[in-house]
């Protein structure tokens, strides 16, 4: 299971991809962050699909993060 910290770069990461076209720089550290990605991704473009680009522009993301949360400095 991915830690807290890496789902919410990971969901920032695919924000910037639907929103702006911008891809992640670098390889991901495993399969399942890649996986992660991609479902957000997708979950994202069918929003934009249902809501249209306009709106979507428009959406805000509150993304909630513990940053009290010490396993997210633990390696992976």
């Amino acid at each position: 299971m991915l830690r807290e910290g890496a789902m919410c770069g990971l969901l920032q990461m695919a924000i910037d991809k639907v929103k702006d076209g911008i891809d992640p720089e670098f390889d991901f550290p495993s399969e399942e962050h890649r996986e992660f990605y991609e479902r957000q991704v997708k979950d994202l473009q069918d929003y934009m699909e249902k809501v249209g680009p306009e709106e979507f522009a428009k959406t805000t993301f509150d993304i909630p993060y513990n940053y009290m949360d010490d396993d997210d400095y633990d390696d992976e």
